[in-house]
């Protein structure tokens, strides 16, 4: 279900959360990272074969996703990287957009451990949410507080490169 609503553009944050809530944090995580590998790996593939040409003219006709695709171009891999690592970018849509792009599939594939911090969040959040009902439960433990920590700062690190990237191509 998690890997067709990637591919489809369903919201999957609410599976995430859910994973967590069913798996706790450690194996949700798994379960969320897989699924949503395999569904974004799908995605990427349509976005290059069927729907190159679509998804290509959209690039060409917003200027913010030019800029995107252009930094792809230039930095490889690591730009992939480092827009997984936003909860800000809609990771099912850039899945199609890299599909787009000139980015090889081993890039793709190295882009997708860069989900794992915004993942653990919403799985994170699914697990306290599950611990609620069961309150026998110790409550986060260190490894839910390294995963929040890793989410928080490598928000900070994406947005302010992103926000450099886009002033540098508004001048």
């Amino acid at each position: 279900v998690y890997a067709v609503a990637v591919v489809t553009l369903l919201p999957t944050w609410w599976l995430s959360i859910g994973a967590g809530m069913l798996f706790g944090s450690v194996s949700g995580l798994g379960l969320a990272l897989l699924a949503s590998s395999l569904g974004g790996a799908a995605a990427f593939f349509l976005g290059r074969t069927l729907m190159g040409e679509t998804a290509r003219a959209w690039i060409d006709a917003h200027p913010r996703l030019q800029a995107v695709d252009q930094e792809i171009e230039r930095r490889g891999w690591i730009a992939a990287l480092l827009l997984r690592l936003s909860p800000l970018t809609p990771w099912n849509i850039l899945n199609y957009v890299l599909g787009a792009t000139r980015l090889p599939l081993r890039g793709y594939l190295a882009s997708l451990p860069a989900m794992v911090p915004v993942l653990s969040l919403y799985v994170i959040l699914g697990a306290s949410m599950g611990r609620l009902a069961n309150p026998r439960d110790d409550g986060i433990g260190p490894v839910e507080w390294v995963l929040l920590g890793v989410g928080a700062a490598s928000t900070i690190g994406v947005t302010v490169w992103l926000v450099r990237v886009a002033f540098r191509k508004a001048t």
